[in-house]
């Protein structure tokens, strides 16, 4: 709005929120001190503010009250994919664990009772869940070193087909019966 509209307006019309409302409130009963951030909701869209108030005087002795909105909208969001990452993350690690755990505690409870074709394949499965729980740390690793500096970044050989087919035998492990699996590379690539 242009300064014009807003002259002679309550703040509380520009800003409609109950967070921001009672933080108001609070600071003109004199029981606010210090920051708060509030959420407001305009046009639909949520907005989020770090908000300071105080009461003041002003030359006449009038009593005034003072408040200065910092917008931190942005950090908000950042800090919600943040917390989505870390609830991803913790799903991705908790799969291979399962599955290691599950293997293991077979191995132990009933390893004599299982042929040696059985333990062999029941070994592969903890081991190939083994390198891809450390390839999640290692890619945790990086992005915490790309948040902490300007990252160097190596250029390795990397072979395609070793990558597919490392991810179907992840896919095998875990597909139903009823599930047929084909992995089909272009030996040109």
């Amino acid at each position: 709005p242009a300064e014009k509209e807003l002259l002679g307006r309550r703040i509380e019309s520009l800003l409609p929120g109950v967070s921001f409302l009672d933080y108001i409130t609070a600071v003109r009963a004199g029981q606010k001190k210090g920051n708060e951030v509030v959420e407001i909701v305009r046009a639909g869209e949520h907005l989020w503010f770090e908000v300071t108030g105080a009461v003041i005087r002003d030359a006449t002795g009038q009593r005034l009250c003072l408040f200065v909105l910092h917008d931190i909208t942005k950090l908000k969001a950042l800090e919600n994919m943040r917390t989505e990452f870390v609830a991803n993350v913790s799903h991705e690690l908790r799969t291979p664990v399962t599955v290691i755990r599950g293997f293991t505690d077979t191995l132990l409870e009933e390893g004599d009772a299982l042929s040696s074709e059985e333990r062999a394949r029941f070994l592969g499965k903890i081991q190939r869940n083994v390198v891809r729980l450390n390839s999640l740390l290692e890619d945790l690793l990086t992005l915490s070193r790309l948040e902490g500096r300007a990252a160097v970044l190596r250029r390795e050989a990397l072979s395609l087909t070793d990558l597919a087919n490392e991810a179907g035998s992840n896919f095998l492990d875990r597909k139903p019966p009823a599930v047929a699996f084909e992995s089909v590379l272009d030996p040109a690539v």
